[in-house]
């Protein structure tokens, strides 16, 4: 039928012409995205199956790359029990250098100065031995207990005439300070000094100097935690100290450092207990926590509405500011594991420093996801390597049978060393197959999901020319047809 009225010829062409063009539009997309869920609507169950498929493999992806943290971690853990095995190959040395009749007390004492400085240095390696900022092999931290008031006390000071008195000034003696003398150093800078005290466990005290001046002090401030300071009075005539040699030798004689002297020992902790003054505070350990007392303080600024926590440990500090009320019921977290639970607690006062004892742990454990599911999670333990730990603490080679019974116990921290190693190396090993296991994974569900939402390159392209071609007809037909109602009228017109 011929109508006048509706040009269904055009209607027609029109409709294939859109069609076409969909279809063409599609395929563009299909080749300019690479992927067939450029728009989810085109195939909504293939889309959904790719997307979950898509972040199984980013998953796996950071999977594998925790694998491979987890496994440098283990790397890095090992070779500090290595350098531990080292300095316990050196000690064992030492006892049999002691145990002989062929050295007297004296040679002793010397041997036995380096022994107490290799037995440090095993501290030292488990403490340095940190991931994450934390300590793998200190055996991590137990239960916090409050210590109570200490007063700022030193023992062992020895007088040294026309240098210096043995008092310690109680007034700037301040801080967190629990340890004894190691060693103490006194280097010329121009006309004033630099002066360094070690008391061990990392707890390093220096300063610049001016010259001794009679009844003065002599103040050191902590290189770690610089709220912590210890000062020494000078002797009323400081004539013996006549330059940096003379300053170091009378500054080892008042610390008791040489051979066959006692060491001084340090402690200045807190004056005051009970500071809270509203409401109540529990001091909590974490994994992170160094074991040994904490120094708690919190400051509060009127002009900002904010109080400050910290927390020491005379070698390192942690801060956390937040808003102050005076009736706090939160917890406040530090970056080491330690966090504070208040409740209606006054963070409008001022906490006086408060000091907390963390019990030492027997190990930490670190734990980390190995696939795309959150039960997929493998432990790794790292048990302590402290002296503590391996049952060292307090050995000495002074006598022929203190070497004896030490040489037993450094065997078996020997022993004790060489399982840990040998464990982390098992972990290591289980780590290279999961890393494996992992790239599998990856590849296979990588190809599943391109079934499901990659182009077809050659599909598409072929798919794009069809629909283009066929457009173009349409468009033709469409125009064609327009022109046949065009006829129609002049034909009518004509007629009449």
């Amino acid at each position: 039928m011929v109508s006048a009225a509706t040009n269904l010829g055009a209607n027609a062409a029109k409709r294939y012409l859109e069609v076409n063009t969909d279809k063409a539009t599609r395929a563009t997309e299909e080749l300019a995205s690479g992927s067939r869920a450029s728009n989810p609507s085109y195939d909504p169950a293939s889309s959904a199956v790719g997307y979950r498929l898509t972040a199984n493999v980013q998953s796996l992806g950071q999977a594998s790359n925790n694998v491979a943290q987890a496994t440098a971690m283990i790397q890095m853990a090992t070779g500090a029990l290595g350098a531990t095995q080292d300095v316990l190959t050196r000690l064992k040395e030492l006892t049999v250098k002691a145990n002989t009749n062929t050295v007297g007390d004296s040679e002793r004492k010397m041997m036995n100065e380096e022994f107490q400085q290799l037995l440090n240095q095993v501290d030292v390696n488990a403490t340095n031995a940190r991931w994450g900022g934390i300590s793998l092999f200190t055996g991590g931290a137990g239960a916090a207990t409050h210590s109570g008031a200490v007063a700022e006390a030193a023992t062992g000071l020895v007088a040294v005439a026309n240098a210096f008195t043995n008092v310690m000034n109680a007034v700037n003696t301040q801080g967190n300070i629990d340890g004894f003398a190691n060693d103490a150093t006194v280097v010329a800078n121009g006309s004033l000094y630099n002066v360094s005290v070690d008391l061990g466990d990392g707890k390093i005290f220096k300063g610049t100097v001016a010259a001794p001046v009679a009844g003065a002090l002599l103040t050191l401030t902590s290189v770690g935690d610089p709220s912590s300071s210890i000062s020494f009075t000078y002797d009323a005539a400081v004539s013996g100290i006549t330059d940096a040699a003379t300053f170091q030798s009378s500054l080892r004689t008042l610390l008791g450092i040489g051979v066959g002297a006692t060491r001084a020992s340090f402690v200045s902790l807190s004056t005051n207990d009970a500071a809270v003054t509203g409401g109540s505070l529990t001091f909590n350990s974490g994994s992170g926590t160094a074991a040994g007392k904490w120094a708690l303080s919190s400051s509060y600024d009127a002009t900002s509405k904010e109080v400050t926590f910290r927390v020491s440990n005379g070698n390192e500090y942690y801060t956390s500011t937040v808003a102050a009320s005076t009736s706090m019921t939160t917890t406040i977290s530090f970056s080491n594991g330690i966090n504070l639970t208040l409740n209606a607690f006054n963070g409008t006062a001022n906490l006086a420093q408060e000091t907390f004892s963390v019990a030492e742990g027997t190990s930490i454990s670190q734990a980390f996801q190995y696939g795309e599911k959150a039960s997929d999670m493998l432990d790794v333990t790292f048990l302590g390597a402290t002296t503590s730990a391996l049952g060292l603490s307090g050995l000495n080679i002074l006598t022929m049978g203190n070497a004896q019974s030490a040489s037993l116990l450094i065997d078996g921290a020997q022993d004790q060393v060489g399982a840990m190693i040998a464990e982390l190396g098992g972990k290591a090993a289980q780590l290279g197959f999961m890393a494996d296991t992992l790239k599998i994974s990856i590849q296979n569900q990588s190809a599943a999901r391109s079934t499901f939402i990659d182009a077809n390159i050659a599909e598409s392209m072929l798919t794009l020319q069809r629909f283009k071609g066929l457009a173009g007809v349409a468009s033709s037909v469409f125009t064609q047809a327009l022109n046949e109602q065009s006829n129609l009228t002049s034909m009518v017109q004509q007629l009449r």
